[in-house]
């Protein structure tokens, strides 16, 4: 098994070199540009700027990763990158709009696709999923902003999700990433691979992260991963596009403080990314507005995008513990293993249960 995987140095030299050069040619004038952390980019309550997008797109036997920026300004948005389809490497550019309106996210893609989620209360995160016909798609946006190898420290709850060339199979993961702040990493994960559980899967190696907050991880085991951690380093994206590597994409989020099943409580969007074992066209997204009760009860209702088909979920009642370290838990028809952000206001959890979903969830707070 190869996980996070992605392109050489010298591709990366020129995939940013044409992200450049395309948003030089396209971008509006976004105002202050990327700003950051809690308070750039026009500060908190405005969502403007420059952001790193990450996205997976699944959809019968085709799985795209990609990584790449998005800029905001007024109701306009572009986005440039580079995408992995099925170990096929191209740059990739869009146009669309976008609105903000309290906590609620949406943006209309080319397609054309709606798509609706939420955003972080400080407007320095995005998540969204499609809700009209289309494929199934997950994206997170973090705002840019100063940074250098010194951010990306600590212990970071990480979930993935991913598709093994070789063996023609989806996985998702969850585990942790740890670095030393100083250009150093090492990864522990529990797989569920096609429906198989397998603790245990570890990798290490260098990294180093640009002013601007994009970043690059030097696997012992793959080719160099590609990302945006945010300013401040609370939460980072990454993807990996490589010709020889696989789609996959993740999400991490720093790990500290003190915790309990009350970090969590009242509304939140939520968004999901999964797929069935051994099912190749059973891709499926959701959108959520979720509630956690506090007390260890969580409610649901969602838009569901399977294969392109949209429909309503009705409500949905699960279990949730917190432990004292941030350790998340979701109990009901599958488990789910990951961790919230201190604060509460982004979690994250991938599902372990053997023979169920391969499926990752990233929630933030309404």
């Amino acid at each position: 098994m190869r996980t996070l995987h992605a392109i050489s140095s010298i591709d990366k030299i020129h995939r940013h070199a044409l992200i450049l050069l395309v948003l030089a040619v396209l971008a509006p004038a976004c105002g202050g540009g990327g700003g950051g952390g809690s308070s750039g980019g026009g500060g908190a309550g405005v969502f403007t700027g420059d952001y790193h997008r990450m996205s997976f797109t699944g959809q019968s036997t085709t799985n795209i990763g990609r990584i790449g920026t998005s800029v905001f300004s007024g109701v306009d948005y572009i986005e440039a990158g580079i995408s992995n389809n099925n170990g096929t490497i191209d740059s990739m550019v869009d146009s669309g709009t976008f609105a903000v309106s309290g906590a609620d996210f949406t943006f209309a893609a080319t397609g054309p696709f709606s798509f609706s989620g939420g955003v972080r209360p400080d407007r320095s995160m995005a998540i969204s999923a499609p809700v009209s016909a289309g494929p199934p798609t997950f994206v997170v946006d973090l705002r840019k902003g100063a940074c250098s190898d010194a951010t990306l420290s600590g212990t970071y709850f990480i979930v993935g999700y991913g598709f093994e060339l070789s063996g023609s199979t989806n996985y998702s993961y969850t585990g942790t990433l740890t670095s030393d702040g100083a250009g150093a990493w090492t990864f522990s994960a529990t797989f569920n691979l096609n429906g198989t559980i397998t603790p245990g899967v570890t990798n290490s190696g260098p990294y180093f992260i640009e002013s601007d907050g994009s970043m690059t991880l030097l696997p012992a085991t793959g080719g160099a991963i590609t990302g945006g951690v945010l300013e401040g380093g609370d939460v980072f994206v990454m993807s990996a596009t490589s010709s020889t590597g696989v789609p996959e994409v993740a999400v991490g989020i720093r790990k500290g403080g003190s915790f309990s099943n009350a970090s969590m409580s009242g509304a939140y969007h939520g968004i999901s990314f999964g797929s069935s074992p051994s099912v190749a066209a059973s891709h499926f997204t959701l959108t959520k507005n979720a509630n956690f009760s506090g007390t260890g009860v969580l409610t649901w209702t969602a838009t569901q995008n399977l294969e392109g088909a949209i429909g309503a979920i009705p409500l949905q009642t699960e279990a949730y513990s917190i432990a004292a370290d941030g350790t998340f838990t979701i109990t009901g028809g599958l488990t789910f293993n990951g961790g919230v952000l201190a604060g509460g206001n982004v979690a994250i959890a991938a599902a372990v249960t053997a023979a169920g979903y391969m499926e990752i969830r990233v929630y933030v707070r309404s």
